[in-house]
């Protein structure tokens, strides 16, 4: 959560520095893990990106 408030604050993407830069999903057409279609959507002016499978809509 902590990176998550300094990227709103900062306006960019904010990851821990320690932690490999692996992302799964951002600006991918297939997730990394699995493999299925990557679902990019609009979101307050920017764009998200999730997969379906590991990171399903509740």
């Amino acid at each position: 959560m902590r990176y998550l408030t300094l990227g709103r604050d900062a306006g960019q993407v904010i990851s821990d520095p320690t932690a490999p830069d692996e992302r799964w999903v951002y600006k991918r057409q297939a997730c990394r893990r699995c493999g299925a279609p990557v679902r990019v959507w609009e979101l307050g002016g920017r764009s998200a990106y999730a997969c379906p499978v590991d990171q399903p809509r509740t």
